[in-house]
């Protein structure tokens, strides 16, 4: 589910002409980090999506009877992918939530050590 639909956004990109043939043959780049927070997956899931929406293009994708969750961001200027957090339910009270980049696409300046902090902000309740 979560590889199909990272697929179908990098299919957009590509159509679009914001990343290359050379990017989506790399296809999601490397995990940059993951950690444990004390969330539950669909809260932490749409907190970031909220948090992420004045920058980039950011829906998430709710799996509730897997406990799962993905949020892509997309550059709203066209349809590249500048990153994806994937998040599952680790036990009732923590998530574990993972950040990437995707492909080639260059990462911004501290977008990871954001992505990060904005993480630990939705842990504290989105404040």
């Amino acid at each position: 589910m979560q590889r199909k639909l990272l697929m179908v956004v990098v299919a957009a990109a590509t159509a679009s002409g914001c990343i290359t043939g050379a990017d989506v043959s790399q296809g999601p780049g490397p995990v940059i980090w993951t950690a444990s927070f004390n969330a539950q997956f669909d809260a932490m899931a749409n907190c970031l999506a909220r948090l992420y929406a004045s920058e980039y293009t950011a829906v998430p994708q709710i799996n509730q009877r897997e406990q799962r969750a993905n949020v892509v961001l997309t550059f709203p200027q066209g349809s590249a992918v500048m990153g994806e957090f994937q998040i599952r339910q680790a036990n009732p009270s923590t998530s574990e939530i993972s950040w990437r980049t995707i492909g080639g696409t260059p990462q911004r300046p501290g977008s990871s050590r954001q992505a990060r902090e904005r993480v630990e902000r939705c842990e504290r309740g989105g404040t």
